[in-house]
């Protein structure tokens, strides 16, 4: 898709993890840490590709290989959230062209996200991205808002925008993002793969193009 064609778009839609940051395998780094300070048995056939998208919990149970109840979900996440907060401290940079592509964007610029508002702001601010998100553009899907693949966050922001569905591009790269978004009745959607670096090893939606770079865009 080309940067003219774009322009004439209301409004681009980013996820977070693993289209503005490269933050996929730290979220999974710092599951493994927490689950190897609880000394479990972890399933290491399993890698942050194939947790792409999702939830938290979701993926302590797949790297333990069993369903885990209210309690062991409640002690891993306490050590999670440590964990977290060591993995996350520090600036990290946004993807490769990121800057140069929403510089040159006009359409409006919201994040639909799976990932708290609380970090998502913290890492925008960090690298200096802030300005070009400000509160109300993101949209974390946490507490009443249902996760991905749930539809809820796009359905969201479509209604707070007033925005036609035809009329926007969704980034996405998980096959849980692009569920939603297609769950919310949107079509326009890319799936950014980070030179295949963050390609997910089962494609479930087949029909979606990919970018590898943001420079894709900017021609």
């Amino acid at each position: 898709m080309k940067l003219k064609n774009i322009n004439k778009l209301e409004a681009i839609i980013f996820d977070f993890d693993g289209v503005l940051f490269d933050t996929e395998p730290l979220w999974f780094k710092a599951s493994l840490n927490s689950l190897k300070k609880l000394k479990v048995i972890i399933n290491k056939k399993i890698t942050y590709k194939d947790t792409l998208g999702i939830h938290n919990d979701k993926v302590f149970e797949l790297l333990v290989n069993e369903k885990l109840n209210n309690t062991s979900v409640k002690k891993i996440n306490q050590i999670f959230k440590k964990e977290l907060d060591k993995t996350f401290n520090k600036k990290l940079e946004p993807f490769s062209y990121l800057r140069s592509f929403i510089k040159k964007a006009k359409p409006k610029l919201l994040i639909v996200s799976n990932n708290n508002y609380m970090l998502i702001n913290k890492l925008l601010s960090r690298a200096n991205l802030k300005k070009y998100f400000n509160k109300r553009n993101i949209i974390s899907c946490t507490r009443s808002i249902k996760p991905k693949p749930h539809p809820d966050g796009y359905i969201i922001a479509l209604k707070k925008f007033n925005l036609k569905k035809d009329n926007i591009l969704v980034i996405e790269d998980s096959e849980t993002g692009i569920s939603s978004a297609k769950n919310a009745g949107i079509k326009n959607i890319l799936r950014f793969t980070n030179n295949n670096n963050n390609l997910t090893k089962k494609i479930k939606h087949k029909n979606i193009k990919n970018i590898k770079s943001y420079k894709e865009l900017i021609k």
